[in-house]
């Protein structure tokens, strides 16, 4: 589901990486006392000490890009939920506040549809869908528009704040216990919650856009928060999917296949599967009530010997995999969805 958001993730913020990476090389060259260097600086009209004005530029483009990627894939998170969703349920069975905010967010639309944010949005369209909506039409499906409006930068609140409206609840516990953002922040500063860093990135945000920041970071500096980012929208990804595999599982229990019954070192799982098909080579996830993690299966084993696929019926069968990524003993199998 999310896998060609977070490869536009790692692809921007890898061109960052490389605009960072000239950044260190001409730092060094500019710093470097070898005629060579220095004619060649001279011949383009160019200083051996980087000017202010340049690094503020260079910090400045790197601090508002790593922003504009995390609020861009906040968003098309929700975006992706809000497109399962009906698949599940019809509009009646959503939770009142949840209903609110929607009919709260398609009011604005409505009264400021010509403005240009909301000019890929047709009237007639958007009445057409919430008439749809509640109506339970078959294949209803959200003004996502309308639950994705945020008055300020998302910082904690603001972020929870568009992701609750959505019926998204209980996300940020998720994210502070996601691995990959706990790695990171006890690599980093095992000080500073995860809130402050969202807070902190809101305020370089800020200042870059609008005033002289505070601060200048070098290139080992920014380096740090494009791994803070690539962290941060994998947790957001897990998170959503998340709750899009437990609404799943909840209106088709049929869809799980099993659950893991012993976990051992190195990835390695024992599941008791019925029902459904596995390869090496397969993405699944492993669902508990508190996450989800969807990895890849490496090799198969039944009864001692090494398959590379096998396919269960009714009888429930005990099989040994190694993943790509750990998994906890209880969680739900199911085959990875679209």
């Amino acid at each position: 589901m999310f896998a060609p958001l977070l490869r536009s993730v790692q692809s921007r913020t890898s061109a960052l990486e490389h605009l960072l990476l000239l950044w260190a090389i001409g730092e060094a060259a500019a710093a470097s006392k070898e005629p060579a260097v220095l004619n060649l600086f001279a011949t383009h009209g160019l200083t051996n000490s980087p000017l202010p004005e340049e690094k503020q530029l260079r910090h400045s483009s790197v601090v508002t890009e790593l922003y504009s990627v995390y609020e861009w894939f906040a968003e098309e998170a929700v975006r992706i939920w809000l497109a399962r969703l009906p698949k599940y349920m019809n509009y009646s069975a959503l939770d009142e506040r949840f209903k609110n905010s929607y009919r709260i967010g398609l009011a604005d639309i409505i009264a400021k549809i010509d403005n240009r944010r909301y000019r890929h949005l047709e009237l007639p369209k958007v009445v057409k869908t919430y008439s749809d909506a509640l109506s339970s039409t078959a294949n209803w499906e959200f003004v996502s528009d309308a639950l994705l409006t945020h008055q300020a930068n998302l910082r904690q609140n603001e972020l929870m704040r568009m992701f609750n409206s959505a019926g998204l609840v209980e996300c940020w516990s998720g994210l502070i216990r996601h691995p990959r953002l706990t790695s990171f922040v006890q690599q980093e500063d095992n000080t500073k919650p995860l809130e402050q860093w969202l807070a902190e990135l809101v305020v370089m945000r800020n200042d870059a856009s609008h005033g002289v920041p505070d601060e200048i970071l070098g290139p080992g500096s920014l380096g740090t928060w494009i791994g803070f980012i690539r962290a941060l929208c994998a947790a957001l990804a897990d998170s959503v999917t998340h709750h899009i595999v437990q609404c799943h599982a909840t209106v088709r229990p049929e869809s799980i296949i099993g659950i893991v019954s012993e976990r051992f070192s190195n990835n390695i799982v024992v599941a008791k599967l019925s029902n459904g098909a596995v390869q090496v080579g397969d993405h699944f996830h492993f669902l508990r009530e508190r996450d989800c993690t969807t990895t890849e299966v490496l090799s198969i084993q039944l009864n001692g010997t090494d398959l590379q696929s096998i396919n269960l019926d009714s009888t429930e069968t005990e099989i040994g995999m190694r993943l790509a990524a750990p998994v906890p003993r209880g969680a739900k199998v199911l085959a990875c969805l679209d």
